[in-house]
């Protein structure tokens, strides 16, 4: 992750590791609510992790149990996060089964 030089930067940055470490107690809502701030603020990391919580295929991966993914929306934020530079988006776009 960048250095923060700005408050914005700073605040996007606190946003991002909120939502991580809620990911890693098992808060996809409370996750959600976080990469979507920062993704809406301009990250593209945020709005990567954020299309990572509707993603089936991510969410298998990354143990979630009990939510369902959300094709329309992985794609959305796979999406804002290639158009905000992204260089992982695209191969996470790629990944999704033809719908």
């Amino acid at each position: 992750l960048p250095d923060a030089e700005n408050p914005d930067e700073e605040l996007i940055l606190k946003l991002v590791q909120q939502g991580q470490l809620m990911m890693v107690q098992g808060h996809v809502a409370s996750a959600r609510l976080l990469f979507r701030r920062a993704a809406d603020s301009g990250s593209a990391e945020a709005a990567l992790l954020l299309g990572d919580t509707f993603d089936a295929g991510r969410l298998q991966t990354l143990g979630v149990r009990g939510i369902a993914g959300n094709v329309e929306q992985s794609i959305r934020w796979y999406e804002k996060a290639d158009e905000l530079g992204s260089s992982e988006a695209k191969g996470r776009l790629m990944s999704i089964p033809a719908r």
